[in-house]
This record gives C-alpha cells, sequence and structure tokens, in this order.
C-alpha cells in the first residue's frame, strides 16, 4: 500500500512541475510551441474541464477521447487490480489506435486552415 501512495506521488510531483514550468514560460503545449502543429493530447485538459462543467458540446470540440484516454491511463497504472490483463492489453490498445486516428483527423483539419 504504501508503495502504490509513494508511486501515485511522485507521479501527482512530476506532473505538477511539468504543469507549473509550462505555465509559468507560458508556452501551453511544448509541442505547438515548437512545432507549431497540435500533439496528439492537446485540448484534453479544457475536454476535462468542460465535461466537469456539463458541456458536452465542449467536451466534443477539446477532444472526443478524453475520457477513455483518462481511464486506460489510470488502468495502466493499476493492473494489478484486474484478473484480465490481456483484456487490459486489449482496451489500452484499441483506445490508443482510436487516438492515433483521431489525431490524424483533427491534424488534417488543423493543416487545412
Amino acid at each position: 500500500m504504501q508503495k502504490t501512495v509513494k508511486k501515485h506521488l511522485v507521479y501527482l510531483l512530476a506532473l505538477s512541475l511539468i504543469v507549473l514550468l509550462i505555465t509559468g514560460l507560458k508556452i501551453g503545449c511544448p509541442i505547438l510551441y515548437v512545432f507549431k502543429i497540435p500533439c496528439p493530447c492537446c485540448g484534453i485538459t479544457r475536454a476535462l474541464i468542460s465535461f466537469c462543467k456539463g458541456d458536452w458540446n465542449g467536451y466534443l470540440h477539446y477532444h472526443a477521447l478524453a475520457l477513455p484516454l483518462l481511464g486506460a491511463i489510470w488502468m495502466l497504472l493499476h493492473k494489478k487490480l484486474f484478473n484480465k490483463q490481456v483484456l487490459l492489453s486489449v482496451f489500452s490498445f484499441t483506445v490508443l489506435l482510436c487516438n492515433f486516428l483521431y489525431y490524424i483527423y483533427r491534424l488534417l483539419q488543423f493543416l487545412s486552415r
């Protein structure tokens, strides 16, 4: 139990440092800032905030796969809780593949502007 708590604290600390660095530098997404194209995860935070506010159109506009991605990441971080490792792998792979295809679609829309 203590290992799990320590692991979560390390993840939370690393994520907090990244967010502080990005917001402190006021660059937003580093990939968008450097390469001038959005990354596969651009819009996830705004989508989750919209979802929490009940703004379903905003959620779908910012990133329609934010919740499945969040679920897949949570499940991968907690593999030991699941008996069916094959199912977990299939679900995670499917979500990542869908996100990749969704990213290609969004990137083509971005580049056509």
